[in-house]
C-alpha cells in the first residue's frame, strides 16, 4: 500500500424556506364594509406542528493506492436524510382553506 485515507463527515442542515409567521393566524382587512364597518378575513390557519425542516448527512470513505499507485481505488458510503417536510396538507372544503 503506497497511499491510504480515511474519511468522515456527519452534518444537519435545516431549512425554513417559509414566510414570517407562517404558523399562526392571519388576516386581511375586507375591502367592503358592513354597517360602514370594516371586517377581517382569514388568510391563514395556526399549525401547531409547524417545524424546520432538517437534512441529516452523513459520509464515510476509503481511498487507497498498490504497488507505487498504479492501482488507485475509492470506497464511499452517503446516506442523506430529509425529514419534518414543509409540504401543503390537503384540507376540506368545508374549512376554507385548500390546504394547510
Amino acid at each position: 500500500m503506497s497511499f491510504g485515507k480515511l474519511r468522515g463527515s456527519y452534518g444537519v442542515t435545516g431549512s425554513d424556506n417559509i414566510g414570517d409567521y407562517a404558523y399562526l393566524n392571519t388576516y386581511s382587512v375586507v375591502s367592503t364594509s358592513y354597517n360602514s364597518e370594516s371586517g377581517l378575513t382569514p388568510t391563514s390557519l395556526y399549525n401547531a406542528d409547524y417545524k424546520w425542516e432538517k437534512t441529516t448527512k452523513l459520509e464515510g470513505a476509503l481511498e487507497f493506492s498498490l504497488f507505487k499507485d498504479r492501482i488507485n481505488s475509492s470506497i464511499v458510503y452517503y446516506n442523506n436524510r430529509s425529514t419534518d417536510q414543509l409540504v401543503g396538507l390537503t384540507l376540506g372544503s368545508t374549512t376554507g382553506f385548500s390546504s394547510i
